[in-house]
This record gives structure tokens, C-alpha cells and sequence, in this order.
């Protein structure tokens, strides 16, 4: 298996921009142990461009993984928990972490990243380090770092290992004396779902496209309605239309409205459609 293969499968390698380097004589399931004197060794630094719809599973790796976003945005699960990397955010995995990336329709994402690996001395310092961080946009230090390290891996020299060990460990220090903003659009995927049945109940009489919510919140269509059909037994097309049809038999018992009057209070969009739901819901129209 290619190194190429082994860090990103196939699915992301079309992605990749000009600037690609792979650093090391082995893989990251092999790592060269004659690099160990240097606090930090690179594997690879890849940028990528994805300007299409794209999801992927990324395995776990006998390395760390630095993920930084330069414009655009993305998605990235870790686990249980969903990430929303932004311009400047910045996601340190560890070397055991699989995750899922993703992008939905009609967005792009661009972002660098950076397989490495730390010597036995300097893993507690990624340690501390780990996790994800949105910097503030004017803060250029991250920036900066990523692109010294490119432009090294571009013109690299006998010093290349050592400049580069020590930008590393520059992007550990900011990752961890900035706790400030870490973590700050993390959360699971059960907040998300929450969010969206909230959304529902408060939207319920506005036309909704799943598709479109999806979007907005940077996942899969087709992953999103698998999560929420394993939290809440249906799928959110079903969840909406029994937050709709259930409004509507409120309305038919609470007020003088006409049937067309529902249908609109109730985003049920046409009556024939409304009154198709109602008989199979309650065994007759209304």
C-alpha cells in the first residue's frame, strides 16, 4: 500500500493541490526511529481544495494529525462529536482517532494537513495539546507556522528537520496556551439533533427542505436522516409531518378555521395532501 493510500484512502487524493510532500523514508506505521533526537518529526503535508460535495472516512494512524482550515469551511466527526472547522480552526488528533470528513453541495473547503510524529519526550506536550481550536481571524501566528513548514518541505535542506520540528512545536504551544477559544463550536451529534427538532417545532408552518437544513449545517443529507432515524425511530420527514398533523387537529378543534386555512397555518402544503395524511393517521378526514 502507497503511503498516499495509507494516510487518506483514495476518495480525498483528487483533492490534492499542487504542494504535497511526503517526508518520510516510511510509514506511519513504521516510523523511523533515527528521527526520535528531534521532539517532532514530519510524515507529510498535503493541501486540499474541495470545491464538491465529499465524504470520507479517514483511518487511524500510528501518527498525529494537525488539520488547518484557510478558507472555506468543513466537517470533521470525531467519535460522538461533530466539528464545524471554520477559517483559522485548527483540529489536533491523536494517533489512534479515526474520524469522518465531509462537505456538503455548493460549499468549498480548503485546509492543510500535517502527519506527524513526536519523539517519547515531547508526547505529553501533544497530549495537552490535543483537540480543536478557532482562532480568532486576526491572530496570524497558526497561519504562519503552516506556511513555514510548507515552504521548508518546498525547499528542503540538511536544517529542514530541525526548522520543522521547531514550527511544530510552536503549533503545540499556541494550541495550548490559547484554552480560551478550544472547543468553542464543538458539539455532539445529539445537540445537533436536538437543534433540529427545535428547529422543526418552531418552523413547522415554513416550507423545510431537509436537504437544504443538511446543507446549512455541513453533513451528508443521507448520514444526517441515518443519525436522526437512530435517535428517534423515523426519519425528520416523518418527525415533521407528525409536529404538522398534530397542529393541524388542534387547530380543527380549537378554532373556526376552514380546512385551506389549516393547510397554511400548517405548512401541509395543498389540501388533498393534508386530508391524504389525516385519513391515515386517524382512520378517517376531518
Amino acid at each position: 500500500m502507497s503511503l498516499y493510500s495509507e494516510l487518506l484512502g483514495t476518495s480525498l487524493q483528487s483533492f490534492i493541490k499542487k504542494d504535497a510532500f511526503i517526508t518520510a523514508k516510511n510509514s506511519p506505521c513504521s516510523p523511523d526511529k533515527s528521527e526520535s533526537r528531534l521532539p517532532f518529526g514530519l510524515y507529510a503535508a498535503l493541501q486540499y481544495h474541495i470545491d464538491k460535495k465529499c465524504s470520507t472516512s479517514i483511518p487511524s494512524l500510528n501518527c498525529y494529525q494537525c488539520i488547518f482550515t484557510t478558507a472555506g469551511a468543513g466537517y470533521i466527526q470525531s467519535g460522538e462529536k461533530l466539528y464545524h472547522c471554520t477559517e483559522n480552526s485548527v483540529f489536533l488528533l491523536d494517533g489512534q482517532t479515526s474520524y469522518i470528513l465531509w462537505v456538503g453541495e455548493k460549499q468549498h473547503w480548503e485546509y492543510q494537513h500535517l502527519y506527524f510524529f513526536a519523539s517519547s519526550g515531547a508526547n505529553a506536550i501533544v497530549e495537552k495539546a490535543l483537540g480543536y481550536a478557532n482562532m480568532d481571524r486576526s491572530y496570524r501566528n497558526l497561519r504562519v507556522y503552516f506556511s513555514d513548514i510548507f515552504n521548508e518541505c518546498k525547499h528542503w535542506n540538511d536544517n529542514s528537520q530541525f526548522i520543522i520540528s521547531n514550527t511544530l512545536s510552536c503549533i503545540m504551544t499556541e494550541m495550548i496556551i490559547r484554552p480560551v477559544v478550544k472547543e468553542k463550536t464543538q458539539y455532539s451529534r445529539k445537540a445537533l439533533l436536538e437543534q433540529t427538532t427545535q428547529f422543526f417545532k418552531k418552523n413547522y408552518h415554513q416550507k423545510i427542505s431537509i436537504k437544504e437544513y443538511a446543507q446549512q449545517n455541513y453533513i451528508s443529507v443521507y448520514y444526517f436522516i441515518r443519525l436522526f432515524k437512530e435517535e428517534y425511530g423515523v426519519s425528520p420527514y416523518a418527525y415533521l409531518e407528525n409536529i404538522r398533523i398534530e397542529k393541524a387537529k388542534q387547530l380543527l378543534l380549537e378554532q373556526n378555521l376552514s380546512i385551506e386555512q389549516i393547510v397554511i397555518k400548517c405548512g401541509l402544503g395543498n389540501t388533498n395532501n393534508f386530508l391524504r395524511i389525516f385519513k391515515n393517521r386517524f382512520g378517517s378526514t376531518p
